[in-house]
């Protein structure tokens, strides 16, 4: 299952949304780790000041005014994609870090630099179809997939 969605994290445009059980954040950190990726994981905040910050502490490099900003910096820095989990997506479905991280997609995907793979992971299926089906959503028709049935 954790190969089958590196595969699909490394496909996805957007972001890749997933619905999986508790500990699948983990296993799929572990796993990009463990093959060399450069890896960040956003835990526990909802606000873009706070992400900055953590960031800034696992990739090493100095904070930007912006989500995006930071990651470009990291991403001329580190010369490859950057691969960001957030674990327990739901908490974001109101929260401007949505926007932030879509904008640093952007940014990272449309330019010179190596590329942003965001995955999110929940285990609330209807949250996940929330964030990513409706049309005010920054991730309006991002991939949605089921761990399960990798």
């Amino acid at each position: 299952m954790i190969s089958a969605l590196i595969q699909n994290l490394e496909q996805a445009d957007c972001g890749l949304f997933i619905h999986a059980p508790e500990g699948t954040c983990q296993q799929l950190a572990e796993a990009l780790g463990e093959a060399g990726k450069t890896l960040a994981g956003l835990t526990e905040t909802q606000d873009s000041a706070l992400a900055i910050e953590q960031l800034v502490d696992q990739l090493a490099v100095d904070p930007g005014r912006t989500l995006a900003a930071t990651l470009e910096a990291a991403s001329r820095l580190i010369g490859e994609p950057i691969y960001i989990v957030i674990d327990r997506a739901e908490r974001l479905e109101h929260s401007d870090l949505t926007y932030a991280l879509k904008a640093a997609r952007d940014a990272l995907s449309s330019s010179e630099l190596s590329g942003l793979r965001l995955a999110f992971f929940s285990t609330d299926r209807a949250a996940l179809e929330r964030i990513t089906r409706l049309q005010a959503s920054p991730f309006f028709y991002a991939s949605l997939i089921d761990a399960r049935t990798l």
